[in-house]
């Protein structure tokens, strides 16, 4: 079962409404965390997702846009990932 705190699935859920390239601006101002923590928890997302045929690629001076490969893994990816109860997913890591 994946581990994920709660910033992970808005920082996902941005991706996923919005098909244009993201910053780092922008997504720190979403979520409401520094651009630092913006480029952690991108990591953090690739790491969970690159099995599941989905990565958060990084365009250089652009911002970032999230590349999904392979739909049927990541379509599992996303249904496990978004069916925790979200009453018990942590706010941050530490949690």
């Amino acid at each position: 079962m994946l581990k994920v705190h709660r910033r992970l699935l808005d920082l996902l859920n941005q991706f996923l409404k919005n098909e244009s390239v993201l910053n780092r601006s922008i997504l720190s101002k979403a979520l409401g965390v520094s651009t630092k923590t913006i480029q952690k928890d991108i990591r953090e997302l690739n790491g969970l997702m690159k099995p599941y045929g989905a990565v958060v690629e990084s365009r250089r001076g652009n911002g970032y846009k999230l590349r999904i490969d392979d739909q049927g893994k990541f379509r599992r990816f996303h249904q496990c990932f978004f069916q925790f109860d979200s009453s018990r997913i942590p706010s941050t890591q530490e949690e």
